[in-house]
């Protein structure tokens, strides 16, 4: 995650990297495949990553975590608890099973203990796992809502972000408080 260089798009957030990247619609159709690997990072890749189900399957709801692209947005989830947190409750672990396990058992007040994320935010979470009406078309508007609801109230766009202050400038960011004070990374249990 990264942001613009440039006074045009300082404001501008860059998501990279979730993966390799491939065509999955031809035609109107998804592509399907027989075998898929592994492709992502283990701390934000989504449970049908770590499953090796394809992330483009729009098959009915039959297990508790349906192929979709918002296995991208899930990814993003974590990023942002990342961002909010400091860390993410499976960090420190290494094995693949473990951490799967981790995120597949883990409550949303366990994964964002610190930040107090909004219920707005649980919404977004549990609309990317199980509300949305067609898995291969989010509603990025209403996700793009729920983003924007989860802000603090008093947080004005005008107002810069904490990247545009420069050192000695007296001028408050939004953003600025600590939300983990103890700067200790949640434990990993």
């Amino acid at each position: 995650m990264c942001v613009g260089a440039t006074q045009a798009t300082v404001r501008r957030i860059y998501l990279l990297d979730f993966g390799l990247a491939r065509q999955f619609r031809d035609k109107g159709k998804v592509k399907k495949r027989n075998h898929v690997g592994f492709r992502g990072t283990l701390r934000y890749v989504s449970l049908n990553v770590h499953e090796r189900k394809d992330q483009t399957d729009s098959k009915a709801k039959k297990d508790m975590f349906f192929k979709c692209t918002c296995d991208d947005l899930i990814s993003n989830f974590y990023s942002m608890v990342e961002l909010a947190e400091g860390t993410l409750p499976w960090t420190r672990m290494r094995d693949a099973e473990d951490i799967a396990r981790r995120k597949r058992n883990i409550s949303f007040e366990e994964l964002c203990p610190f930040s107090g994320m909004s219920t707005e935010l649980q919404e977004y979470y549990t609309y990317c796992y199980d509300n949305v009406e067609d898995p291969n078309q989010p509603n990025y508007d209403y996700l793009k809502d729920i983003i924007k609801k989860s802000l603090p109230a008093n947080f004005d766009f005008n107002t810069p972000m904490p990247w545009e202050v420069k050192p000695g400038d007296n001028t408050t960011a939004n953003f600025t408080q600590d939300t983990n004070p103890s700067n200790e990374p949640n434990p990993v249990t």
